[in-house]
């Protein structure tokens, strides 16, 4: 009977990954998402499956911009003065747009959990015990984080096209910020290695080492992000001080920005 494929890494292969120090952050994170893409999906229709769910969570938020721009829109031509009739095309497309996020989302987050339980009952894998509990959360946090990938890109794009000086900056920032965030990614599995490495050798690791370690790569990566956040809102004040943002963008743009910083 054929042994079956672990879904870690081997500890050979997660050494080779981590031992050189001036390797780019962002190869080590983006070969980690593929190889749990890899091992986790079995070839076939599946894999695209996996994308159309992946691209519908990323899609869902750029869709809600999209509401808010139609949103601010409307009410900076009803203060205008516009006629009701002149932007009720407006309005209908802003309330079918609104409920149809709502609806997508609930799909999307309902069927992931039918999706995963197919994919491993086709693999074979066990439906109970640590280590399909451990399986489950695998899975839904890979949708999770191709999702926020995903939408990171989407949105820097919606940004880009509203104001495009102002997306150069963003894009500059993400690439900055996400090479720090993939360095500290590195680190931690690094951590978590030796770790394992000292539960082997019977050597005692107490759990607030642990605990800390990951919270403070948590906590490092989420004020990085945070100063970056003040920098794209201090850009968009200037950007739109001097002319170069409608008023209705710079609305847009902010929640944008915020949404963005949220992945």
């Amino acid at each position: 009977m054929a042994k079956k494929r672990s879904l870690l890494p081997s500890r050979k292969a997660l050494r080779k990954l981590l031992r050189d120090p001036w390797q780019i952050g962002i190869i080590a994170l983006v070969r980690s998402l593929r190889n749990t893409y890899q091992l986790m999906i079995p070839k076939g229709k599946d894999r695209g499956m996996l994308l159309i769910l992946v691209a519908l969570g990323a899609f869902i938020p750029v869709t809600e911009l999209f509401v808010t721009k139609l949103f601010t829109d409307v009410i900076t031509q009803e203060r205008k003065g516009a006629e009701l009739a002149d932007i009720a095309v407006q309005l209908v497309i802003f309330f079918a747009l609104f409920l149809l996020t709502r609806v997508a989302h609930y799909a999307q987050r309902i069927y992931r959990v039918q999706f995963f339980d197919t994919v491993f009952k086709k693999a074979g894998r066990s439906s109970g015990g640590a280590t399909a509990s451990w399986e489950w959360a695998l899975g839904l946090e890979l949708v999770n984080v191709l999702s926020f990938a995903t939408q990171l890109l989407v949105i820097a794009i919606f940004i880009a096209v509203l104001a495009p000086i102002y997306g150069a900056l963003n894009f500059l920032l993400i690439i900055i910020l996400f090479e720090v965030v993939s360095r500290l990614f590195k680190h931690q599995m690094a951590a978590q290695i030796r770790y394992v490495e000292q539960r082997d050798k019977k050597v005692v690791v107490p759990a607030y080492d642990k605990l800390r370690s990951r919270i403070m790569s948590a906590e490092v990566g989420t004020l990085i992000a945070s100063v970056g956040m003040v920098i794209l809102l201090a850009g968009l004040i200037l950007f739109s001080i001097n002319g170069y943002v409608s008023i209705a963008n710079t609305v847009v743009l902010f929640l944008a920005a915020r949404l963005q910083n949220g992945t």
